[in-house]
């Protein structure tokens, strides 16, 4: 499957103390893991709107006509979905995908609509959904990284209610982890990878050693 040593790209996007991933698998599609911060956040000011406009920037550089065949959304916190009207309005893309809490908000309701609006289907991944809903060409594999429940508290804390989101190609794998904390970490079934997007809030809540034993990343 690897004799061809086409490329998966994983770009990390500077967008400030939020988070943006875009990955181009070998097959030609593309996933894009969260979509940074507001522009106009209150009391982020000039760091969110330079952000957001360097996220379109490269994203409408690298993508060029091509549709996103995936937005992942880790859970809902502004600066992992607060970008979505300016990504929406700029680019296609074939589906959404969030855990499926907290639709009665008024931002999470804005991302379904905004999304919707562009063309994109909306699809839920959690513990009852565990699988990917759709189906990806070429021979990289693309595994959602779920609990079997969740953990209690993710009723409290929405970083708990992280939803992974694992590529395996050739020998290489990334592991996409958004802002998961100690019991999501503990309550996910993971295995080595070659480069682990780390929980930015920091090792004080996420990164535990027997999350990173089980992962043993090349890279972070």
């Amino acid at each position: 499957q690897c004799a061809e040593k086409l490329p998966m790209k994983v770009r990390f996007f500077d967008v400030a103390q939020a988070l943006s991933v875009l990955v181009e698998l070998p097959g030609g599609e593309t996933i894009l893991v969260d979509l940074g911060e507001s522009p106009t956040r209150p009391g982020c000011g000039l760091v969110c709107k330079e952000a957001h406009g360097r996220l379109l920037e490269r994203l409408t550089a690298v993508l060029g006509e091509r549709p996103i065949s995936l937005v992942w959304i880790t859970h809902q916190h502004s600066d992992h979905l607060g970008g979505a009207q300016g990504v929406f309005q700029h680019l296609r893309a074939k589906y959404l995908v969030d855990n499926g809490l907290d639709g009665e908000t008024k931002q999470v309701a804005r991302l379904h609509e905004m999304a919707t609006n562009a063309g994109a289907i909306f699809r839920r991944v959690n513990p009852e959904k565990p699988n990917l809903p759709l189906t990806l060409e070429g021979p990289a594999r693309v595994t959602p990284v779920v609990p079997p429940e969740w953990p209690a508290s993710c009723d409290k804390n929405k970083n708990e209610c992280s939803i992974g989101l694992r590529i395996d190609y050739c020998q290489s794998s990334v592991l996409f982890t958004g802002d998961a904390e100690e019991d999501a970490e503990a309550s996910w079934d993971v295995q080595p990878a070659t480069l682990l997007q780390v929980g930015h809030h920091g090792s004080d809540t996420s990164s535990t050693e027997e999350f990173l034993q089980k992962v043993q990343p090349k890279y972070a």
